[in-house]
C-alpha cells in the first residue's frame, strides 16, 4: 500500500506542471485582428499557445485546444510581419491537428528567429508537426503523409525535397 502511495505521489509531482500549464493558459479574447498593430503585441501569447499545444495531450481539454488552434491560426494568417509558408506540394496533412501543429511550429519559428525564410520555416513547421505525430501516433493511426515526411527527414533529405517542390512553383 505504501509503495502505491509513493508511486501516486511521484506521478502527481511529474504531471502537476502539465496540469497546471493546461489550466493556466489564457487566450486573449475580443482581439481586433483588423488592427495590424495587435499582431506584434500578441507574439508572446502565440509562443505560450504553441508551448501549450506541444505539452498538452491531444485528448485533454479538447475545446480549449480548438480555441488555442484558432488563435494561433488567426495570428499566422493575418500577421503583417511574416508571410505564412505552406508549400502545398510538401505540407499535405490530411489530419487537421497535424496541419495546426505545422502552423504552430512555423509561427514559433518566425517569432523567435525573426526569419521568414520559406525553407527554414517550412522545416520548423514540419518538424513540430512530426514530433507531435510521433508523440500521439496511437491516436492518429497510420498517416501516409506524416510517415512519408518522417522517412524523408530520417534520410536527411528534407531540404532537397522542399527545394524540389519550390522549383515547381
Amino acid at each position: 500500500m505504501l509503495r502505491k502511495r509513493k508511486k501516486l505521489l511521484v506521478l502527481l509531482i511529474v504531471l502537476f506542471p502539465f496540469i497546471s500549464n493546461a489550466q493556466s493558459l489564457e487566450i486573449p479574447q475580443d482581439v481586433n485582428w483588423k488592427d495590424t498593430s495587435v499582431y506584434l503585441k500578441y507574439e508572446q501569447d502565440i509562443l505560450k499557445c504553441v508551448q501549450w499545444l506541444k505539452d498538452t495531450p491531444m485528448t485533454t481539454l479538447v475545446n480549449k485546444r480548438k480555441a488555442v488552434n484558432a488563435f494561433v491560426l488567426q495570428w499566422a494568417t493575418g500577421t503583417p510581419s511574416f508571410t505564412a509558408a505552406i508549400i502545398t506540394d510538401v505540407v499535405k496533412f490530411n489530419e487537421g491537428e497535424l496541419l495546426f501543429m505545422y502552423v504552430a511550429g512555423w509561427s514559433s519559428y518566425v517569432i523567435t528567429t525573426r526569419d521568414n525564410d520559406k525553407m527554414k520555416s517550412t522545416i520548423a513547421g514540419i518538424d513540430f508537426a512530426l514530433d507531435f505525430y510521433l508523440k500521439h501516433k496511437d491516436l492518429f493511426g497510420k498517416n501516409k503523409q506524416a510517415d512519408k515526411l518522417l522517412k524523408i527527414k530520417t534520410k536527411g533529405k528534407m531540404e532537397s525535397y522542399i527545394k524540389k517542390a519550390l522549383s515547381k512553383r
